[in-house]
């Protein structure tokens, strides 16, 4: 090849992340040329150097494969650099290189303390653990009514906090409904399908394979609308890596790292023994809510409530809520949500809750724009058949505003058609991980498809569903598991050059990383260590 020739190029760099398995991402890069061989190939990632590729020739095509071993994750949403220098076979030689950024995809972390080992899975109860809710309004002639699309709302609704407001749950526990299996108990079935559901004309890339417990309700005539479902169970991974799993739904869900949840979004204590979880529908701006307030946070706030039930506050004017949730009667108030909940921000409130109008239905999604950002927690709550009531009739109560403490992996908290919404995770360790995914029903159209992605791109790639067992690439769920103890170690600073360090199960120490490691002599915990000499390492072991 001659230097006029331009005797190579890069025809194709695909930085691709393996989807299972370890860590290394793997760069191929195909370069067209009229040589009879490709020089020197070799790759950056922000700077740092991997090894050397193997390079392969067919016809005018040569293909350089580099596994690049990645020491630590690159941040999850991160941009990076890599640059592919190579040459050709010409005298003297060209070299080239070509530089780009690509940015890593979102992922999550799964915690693998929260894990156990597959060994210790109870493989005769596969599958998971199904709790089915469905309201039928029309059982107190609230006909038309329908329950918020918010992941928050059909958790409640699961639970059964919007009854006997609103009749009881409608569905089908005597015969299973179309899945023509009833329950193993109350509303909860043992489901041992594959999570593939066409539930109303919703399609999917799957063929139906399940019909969904429960469904239709056996009120009114064959309610297929406003429901709400639990799936717990220990999803397998059989190795250490990175996965894709993805949700493809109609209407929303949430996918979370835990059995169930961890507490409701609002609950309230007060006088003469008051201590209740309440239905509430939050607005905030995460997942696609669409609403305007913040996010309620892991660690709950709690305040006095005071209750706002005259329509003559207004923008800018006095009223001393520090501290407090106030919590404003939306049929005296006179202003939209939005303004209503940003005039408790102003005034000192912690959080702020409206209280539907009755005979308005159920609480719903709040949207809108206020006079300025609301960093509060904004919820709003039913005042319909008597429950206003409980807000305007009770004094000293107490509202406890927190979201569930599990880690959200991926989420869709708004009513949509079906398609795919796609989550990156890596797993630490092979284990059996706790998985709680709330999927809900509004109207219209209904599926539920959960599954990984085994190969390719997420927009195109070859999926499995998760707990199909007959599928090699599916990655199967157990309903039980025998849950493993494992230490905790602490470390805080002390006076006197010293550390205190906190640990269940049994302190050892080595004076390197690499050991040898050895029980600390007498130490019970908390125990205490001076600061002196050499670097010394502890870790707690059962």
């Amino acid at each position: 090849a001659g230097p006029a020739a331009d005797p190579a190029y890069v025809s194709q760099i695909n930085p691709y992340s393996g989807q299972s398995g370890t860590f290394p991402d793997r760069v191929l890069a195909q370069l067209t040329d009229g040589s009879t061989k490709v020089g020197n190939v070799s790759l950056t990632v922000n700077g740092q150097s991997s090894p050397a590729a193997t390079v392969s020739k067919s016809g005018n095509v040569t293909t350089a494969e580099i596994d690049y071993p990645v020491s630590n994750l690159l941040p999850s949403g991160s941009t990076n650099t890599a640059a592919l220098t190579w040459s050709d076979d010409a005298s003297p030689p060209h070299n080239f290189t070509d530089t780009w950024t690509f940015t890593v995809r979102s992922y999550k972390t799964l915690d693998s303390s929260m894990s156990t080992p597959l060994s210790m899975v109870k493989t005769n109860e596969p599958g998971f653990a199904l709790t089915v809710t469905e309201m039928d309004p029309s059982q107190v002639g609230d006909n038309g009514d329908s329950t918020a699309n918010t992941v928050d709302e059909n958790n409640a609704l699961v639970a059964g906090l919007d009854f006997p407001w609103y009749g009881g749950n409608v569905a089908d526990t005597n015969f299973g409904s179309l899945f023509a299996v009833p329950p193993a108990h109350d509303n909860v079935w043992y489901f041992t399908n594959a999570i593939d559901f066409n539930i109303v004309t919703s399609g999917g890339d799957f063929p139906l394979d399940s019909y969904m417990p429960g469904i239709p309700g056996v009120f009114g005539s064959s309610e297929t609308t406003l429901f709400g479902t639990w799936f717990d169970g220990w999803v397998v991974f059989p190795k250490a890596g990175f996965y894709v799993t993805g949700v493809n739904s109609d209407d929303g869900f949430r996918l979370s790292e835990g059995i169930g949840i961890t507490r409701q979004v609002l609950h309230v204590t007060g006088a003469n023994g008051i201590d209740t979880d309440v239905a509430a529908v939050v607005s905030d701006t995460a997942y696609g809510n669409g609403g305007f307030g913040a996010v309620p946070p892991v660690t709950p706030i709690s305040g006095a409530v005071t209750l706002l039930s005259t329509n003559t506050y207004t923008i800018g004017s006095a009223i001393d809520l520090t501290g407090k949730v106030a919590v404003i009667d939306q049929g005296l108030y006179g202003v939209s949500d939005a303004d209503a909940c940003y005039f408790a921000q102003t005034n000192g409130a912690i959080a702020a809750i409206i209280i539907n109008k009755p005979g308005n239905g159920l609480p719903y999604r709040m949207n809108g724009t206020a006079a300025g950002t609301i960093t509060i927690p904004c919820l709003c709550v039913n005042g319909d058949f008597g429950q206003r009531d409980f807000w305007v009739t009770n004094s000293s109560l107490v509202a406890n505003i927190g979201a569930d403490a599990n880690p959200i992996i991926n989420a869709a908290d708004y009513g949509k058609g079906m398609s795919h919404q796609d989550a990156g995770i890596v797993v630490p360790a092979a284990g059996a991980y706790p998985m709680h995914l709330t999927y809900y029903q509004g109207g219209g159209g209904a599926g539920l498809e959960w599954t990984t992605v085994i190969s390719g791109e997420s927009a195109n790639g070859i999926r499995s569903l998760i707990n199909d067992s007959s599928d090699p690439n599916s990655l199967l769920a157990y309903r039980e598991a025998t849950v493993v103890a494992r230490p905790a170690l602490s470390i805080a600073p002390a006076t006197g050059g010293k550390v205190v360090i906190t640990y269940t199960g049994t302190l050892v120490s080595a004076g390197s990383l690499a050991g040898p490691w050895a029980p600390v002599a007498g130490a019970t915990s908390p125990y205490t260590a001076t600061i002196s000499g050499n670097a010394m390492f502890f870790r707690a072991q059962q």
